[in-house]
């Protein structure tokens, strides 16, 4: 096959496009599109090399195994190795064991299984998993098994009839995207993640393949040039433009992916494509794309992920690749399939004894590790502080199991103040309570994970919020002296928030019931506990760098919706995040937007003063 210059062009806007946009450099909020060029040039590429052996009568599946083995293992064989070892200094003993696991699913080539089925690829939390850009290898990986064996498959059609072959390739190339439109439009990241609902882009590198001398035949070379510049402005356009709301879960996904159809077909090798600076990062983008997203989530780690450090860490980036270009992916040596495979199943194992024996919690002050690891030693005390499983309904409630006679008792002698949300309503239930009991005034709760205790709810939990709503209320509203409502806002869009909270508060109010709202408390893209434990190992202020700014946001927007009467801002409120005790550490959440008793009840001592209750 004849060297493409405008392949290597299209690696580098590709590798490019997908750093800028994890490195959070304005102008690539479209920058994760990257992967799906890349998948659309890896079809192309394999599809061409299988059809021409098809031709010439000498593909062989071993030969083609192999080469994807040298090609693709030895460098992900040394991230990993270096991800393993940098964990194992930087990391706590649970995000190691972690660590361990994603590594496993790496070296396996089942990481994109692994990340479907524990995070989504635009949760902020997963954006701190080492390996998460690794999914796209895996789907990759699985292509080239299963790809070569479906067209030997049908090698005599396209052999003997070609128009047959074609129509079965853009057949399949069809069901595949119409499976992937289908999948997403139920909200389900498998199909971002998965081999299935990903290979129309890589077929569309096949029927590229197959309609590229007709069309260069037939196309006027002015007419290829012209497609193509409005490809490459258009593909451009994409990176800039574009945003995770804009293209998964929809059709706008496969704008780009007709760029890239567009120039691999015209084949237009314009000068500025052959610029050395261009081949380069082209000619090492597999190594680009492979370090940059470790380097960058342990820098994050160190708090080294400002804007001003994004310099910094691309010249990280381009060294790390550059040595791995030169000395991995371009070492002769290293090149034998079978002792490939023999170190990827010996570091498989090291990763599955690192993870039953994470080394590193021999060397960390046991109290940090507890601190870390605080929500699972503590889970007993969280189903207590929310009265989980009576007066708050989660994911493992029946409608049932809500208890009428525990949590909404009204009390002839004591005002009754009445609790509705989500779990964060659940986790002040405790604090509000003791706060009340202590000025002779009754708690009500009825609080579900669900259905956010909106009118016209849906969900597993309806009917519990249609009965509080709908009876409990207007049935009892002489006796109910306020309604505290507060749930974490962040669920809810803008404008779906505005409505649903002003049509809930006017609601209320019709029953002459003081009603007040609890606003968004902070939120973080990780554990907090996490986040403190590593501000104690390594002595640095990390809170702003994992603070979640939509949290603000939605607080902003509820200050402005709701008048100081109703709504009780407590996002800037000071409170004390650690608590230091002999035994060990408490801190004031126990996840990433749930307050701990700890925490509750400083909220609850503010917004009492506050004129709360």
């Amino acid at each position: 096959m004849k060297f493409r210059y405008d392949i290597n062009a299209l690696r580098a806007i590709a590798v490019v496009a997908v750093i800028f946009y994890h490195f959070n450099v304005p102008g690539f909020s479209g920058g994760f599109l990257g992967v799906d060029t890349f998948f659309v040039i890896s079809g192309y590429l394999m599809s061409k090399i299988i059809l021409d052996g098809f031709d010439n009568n000498d593909f062989s599946l071993k030969e083609f195994y192999f080469k994807r083995v040298k090609r693709i293992i030895p460098a992900l064989l040394v991230v990993v190795v270096f991800s393993l070892l940098a964990g194992t200094i930087l990391l706590f003993p649970f995000e190691l064991k972690t660590l361990c696991k994603t590594s496993i699913s790496s070296l396996t080539f089942v990481s994109n299984m692994y990340y479907w089925r524990n995070s989504g690829y635009f949760n902020p939390a997963a954006k701190n998993n080492h390996l998460l850009h690794t999914w796209s290898l895996s789907v990759e990986w699985q292509f080239y098994m299963i790809y070569p064996i479906v067209l030997m498959m049908v090698r005599k059609v396209y052999l003997s009839n070609k128009r047959l072959f074609k129509a079965i390739i853009i057949a399949l190339t069809v069901l595949s995207f119409g499976t992937t439109l289908l999948v997403m439009e139920k909200g389900n990241s498998l199909g971002f993640y998965s081999f299935p609902t990903r290979s129309w882009e890589m077929l569309i590198g096949c029927i590229i393949v197959l309609f590229e001398k007709k069309f260069i035949d037939t196309v006027h070379l002015h007419l290829r040039n012209a497609i193509c510049i409005l490809a490459y402005i258009v593909l451009i356009a994409c990176v800039v433009l574009f945003n995770e709301k804009l293209t998964w879960p929809n059709a706008y996904v496969g704008i780009p992916i007709i760029a890239t159809f567009l120039i691999l077909i015209c084949n237009c090798n314009f000068t500025l494509l052959s610029n050395r600076l261009i081949q380069f990062i082209g000619k090492i983008s597999y190594s680009l794309y492979l370090w940059h997203w470790p380097l960058w989530v342990f820098a994050a780690g160190l708090a080294f992920n400002k804007p001003g450090h994004v310099f910094v860490i691309s010249i990280l980036t381009l060294c790390f690749s550059v040595v791995s270009y030169r000395y991995i992916e371009s070492n002769k040596k290293l090149f034998y399939p079978y002792k490939i495979i023999a170190c990827t199943a010996f570091m498989t194992l090291v990763a599955a004894l690192l993870y039953v024996f994470p080394v590193n919690q021999y060397f960390i002050d046991k109290k940090i590790i507890a601190l870390a690891n605080y929500q699972a030693s503590h889970d007993e005390e969280i189903n207590e502080q929310m009265k989980r499983g009576s007066c708050f309904l989660y994911s493992k409630s029946n409608e049932q199991d809500f208890s009428n006679t525990a949590c909404l008792t009204l009390s002839d002698s004591m005002e009754n103040i009445l609790l509705i949300g989500d779990s964060h309503a659940a986790v002040l239930s405790l604090s509000l309570r003791k706060k009340l009991a202590s000025q002779n005034k009754n708690l009500l709760q009825a609080t579900t994970s669900n259905s956010g205790f909106f009118l016209n709810p849906t969900g597993r939990d309806a009917k519990l919020v249609n009965y509080v709503l709908q009876e409990f209320i207007p049935q009892n509203h002489s006796k109910i002296s306020e309604i505290i409502i507060t749930k974490n806002w962040l669920t809810l869009e803008n404008d779906q928030l505005k409505a649903k909270v002003l049509e809930l508060v006017g609601y209320l109010q019709r029953f002459n019931i003081k009603v007040r709202v609890i606003g968004q408390t902070k939120t973080y893209a990780i554990s907090y506990p996490t986040i403190a434990a590593k501000e104690i190992y390594l002595s640095k202020d990390l809170n702003n760098n994992y603070a979640m700014t939509e949290s603000q946001q939605a607080n902003t927007l509820l200050k402005q919706l709701l008048p100081s009467s109703v709504y009780v801002d407590v996002y800037d409120v000071n409170l004390t995040k650690i608590k230091t005790q002999a035994e060990g550490y408490t801190p004031y959440m126990y996840d990433d937007n749930h307050l701990t008793v700890f925490g509750a009840d400083q909220l609850i001592d503010y917004a009492g003063k506050n004129g709360l209750f």
